[in-house]
């Protein structure tokens, strides 16, 4: 059993484990004394205040930590009260959380807020003695069932969207393994493993998003292509394209043709020498609204004519 399941178990119970006097029913010491038979899987201390616990706790079993200044417990931890509290027998409640710090610290308690009864609190340090702490090695049950939830968490996981899907966080509950001291103890490698597998993990997750970015810019890119020959076949289109159609080719026929004959006749009557082109510059300023693609459909009539009409002189 994990801690949090033993909270979730024990919250607002009445938890006896073991009383010499029917009057001293659901005390503190029957809940930590719970604790560390059904978590920890270590030695019970019965008959004894819980101020005491520290003097009576099994050495290979539990390190007693003064309680100093700067201390933060972690998650697990025993605190202990010393006699200025409870009559004179102290109190003693379990660290439940890894959200300690140096002015406070929560708990799972049994006969504080409510007498006789398990409660959440939340507590500073003023009359704590110091805390129990389970040794690494010795975390058996908890340190095995978290373990094995990491194992078989990772196990199943291939991507990280899976992982979340399992309601677990790989990253606390490393950090919950790392807190029992395993890197000394033959579950240390597994961790390491499982550790690393997890990393693996999140790099596989930002390739797939970095892939996905990419997929996405090449996309975007290959749509700017297309356009681009889009538009490169449309201008080779228009430059392709008949510069005479429509009114545009009526009127520079019209007017082509009437300055070659004006050219023509200034010759023979005048003796001029003007081409229809020097005529059309001499007229720029009165057919100027055809712009100048007018003009130059002019110019291209004109030479098609004269040119047709030189063939015919020669065929004569």
């Amino acid at each position: 059993m994990t801690l949090s399941e033993f909270v979730k178990k024990y919250l607002n119970k009445q938890v006896e484990y073991h009383s010499f006097n029917p009057a001293a029913k659901y005390q503190c010491t029957d809940l930590v004394n719970q604790y560390i038979d059904e978590v920890l899987g270590l030695t019970p201390i019965i008959g004894t205040n819980a101020k005491d616990f520290p003097s009576k706790v099994k050495t290979n079993e539990f390190e007693f930590v003064k309680n100093t200044p700067d201390l933060i417990p972690q998650k697990g931890w025993i605190a202990v009260w010393n006699g200025r509290v409870g009559s004179g027998a102290g109190h003693i409640a379990i660290v439940r959380d890894d959200k300690a710090t140096v002015n406070q610290f929560n708990s799972i308690d049994q006969n504080w807020s409510k007498p006789l009864y398990t409660t959440l609190e939340t507590h500073n340090y003023k009359n704590i003695s110091g805390f129990l702490k389970p040794k690494g090695q010795n975390m058996s049950k908890m340190v095995q069932v978290e373990a094995s939830k990491f194992e078989e968490l990772v196990n199943k996981a291939t991507k990280w969207d899976e992982v979340a899907k399992l309601g677990v966080d790989p990253k606390a509950l490393i950090q919950d393994l790392k807190k029992c001291e395993l890197a000394k103890s033959e579950m240390g490698d597994k961790v390491k493993e499982a550790r690393e597998r997890i990393e693996q993990l999140e790099k596989d997750l930002e390739t797939e998003k970095r892939s996905k970015a990419q997929m996405v810019s090449r996309a975007d890119y290959n749509q700017l292509l297309e356009e681009k020959q889009t538009l490169e076949e449309t201008v080779e289109e228009l430059e392709n394209k008949p510069a005479l159609v429509g009114k545009r080719k009526l009127t520079a026929g019209i007017v082509a043709g009437v300055l070659i004959l004006i050219s023509v006749i200034l010759e023979k009557t005048m003796g001029l020498d003007l081409s229809p082109q020097d005529l059309l510059i001499i007229l720029a300023g009165p057919v100027s609204y055809i712009g100048a693609e007018g003009t130059a459909d002019i110019i291209r009539v004109i030479k098609d004519q004269q040119g047709l009409l030189l063939s015919e002189k020669t065929d004569k």
